[in-house]
C-alpha cells in the first residue's frame, strides 16, 4: 500500500498534489496545511473559521484526491493543554507538536487518550 504525506503544504496549491496523485496514484494521500491559529493578543480566538477553511479550501483545490490533517483542532487542543504550564511534562519527545516548551503533555496522559487525540487530528474532507 502506497501512502503519500505532504508537509507543509501551504507552501503549494492543491491543484499540483492532485496532478501528481492522478499519476502515481498512491492509496491514501494526507496533507499538513500549517498555520499560525487567530489569536487575541496572547490567547487563541474561540473563533477559528478562518484557519479550518484554509485547509478545506487546499483540499477542495485538490479535487477530492488528498486528505488533510486537522491542524486546526491539533493546534485548539494544544493550546488547551499548555494551559497547564507542562505539569504533565515528559521526557518522550512528541512529533510535531509544536510545542515551545520543549516538554509533550500529551505522551503524559494514557496511550488510549492520545490514539483519540490523534485521530481527532485527521480531517477527510472531499
Amino acid at each position: 500500500m502506497v501512502m503519500r504525506r505532504f508537509d507543509f503544504v501551504r507552501g503549494y496549491g492543491g491543484q499540483f498534489v492532485r496532478e501528481y496523485v492522478l499519476a502515481t496514484e498512491p492509496h491514501y494521500v494526507v496533507g499538513e496545511y500549517w498555520d499560525s491559529l487567530d489569536y487575541d493578543g496572547s490567547v487563541p480566538r474561540i473563533n477559528q473559521d478562518r484557519h479550518r477553511q484554509q485547509t478545506i479550501d487546499w483540499i477542495t483545490a485538490a479535487g477530492g484526491a488528498a486528505t488533510a490533517f486537522d491542524v486546526t483542532t491539533k493546534g485548539i487542543l494544544h493550546a488547551v493543554f499548555e494551559v497547564s504550564a507542562c505539569v504533565f511534562k515528559s521526557t518522550c519527545p512528541a512529533y510535531n507538536t509544536g510545542n515551545t516548551r520543549q516538554c509533550s503533555p500529551l505522551y503524559a496522559v494514557s496511550a488510549h487518550k492520545r490514539v483519540c487525540y490523534k485521530s481527532v487530528y485527521m480531517c477527510h474532507c472531499t
